[in-house]
């Protein structure tokens, strides 16, 4: 039989079996679509969660390195303040005491450090702030002793130094970890 004798027989045959016909495999194709739709519905969703993971992985990486690059500028800062504060180049003194105060704040809110670094980084700003007063006060007015630091401020300084020094090492090591 040829496929024209098929479409003929079935045009002869009754119209509601050729309605019948489609309802039956339009059900079906309707079910099978139904399931190929719920199946890949659920890998997109289970692909969006690796993907979200991945991402805030990469992301905590690049804060983790953030950190460590601003924890290294400050450290920097506070040794050229206590460099500069030995040699006497008082306004360098106090420009790398300001850098290192606008860095210092908000690094004492960053969640990843400890609690007591955190403090630490807190008792820098108003430590830097101290230093920067006492060099306005008695460095830079005409007519000032000339210098160095008094050994209070220098080991305030050198205080932070160590500090900073401990917060990067810590760091570092939490970088090699992950």
């Amino acid at each position: 039989m040829s496929p024209v004798s098929h479409l003929l027989l079935f045009a002869a045959d009754d119209e509601l079996s050729f309605v019948s016909f489609c309802h039956k495999w339009a059900d079906v194709a309707t079910i099978v679509g139904l399931a190929i739709t719920l199946i890949g519905f659920g890998f997109t969703l289970w692909g969006l969660r690796r993907v979200r993971a991945v991402t805030r992985e990469a992301v905590g990486k690049i804060g983790a390195q953030l950190l460590s690059v601003e924890t290294i500028v400050l450290l920097r800062l506070v040794t050229e303040a206590r460099d500069a504060g030995r040699d006497g180049h008082w306004p360098r003194a106090i420009d790398r005491c300001q850098q290192a105060r606008l860095i210092a704040v908000p690094l004492s809110h960053n969640l990843r450090l400890r609690e007591e670094e955190r403090d630490a980084l807190r008792k820098m700003n108003t430590n830097l702030r101290i230093v920067v007063q006492y060099i306005e006060n008695n460095r830079l007015p005409p007519g000032s002793p000339a210098g160095n630091l008094p050994d209070a401020k220098k080991r305030t300084l050198d205080q932070m130094v160590t500090t900073l020094g401990n917060i990067q090492g810590r760091l570092q090591g939490a970088a090699m970890e992950v």
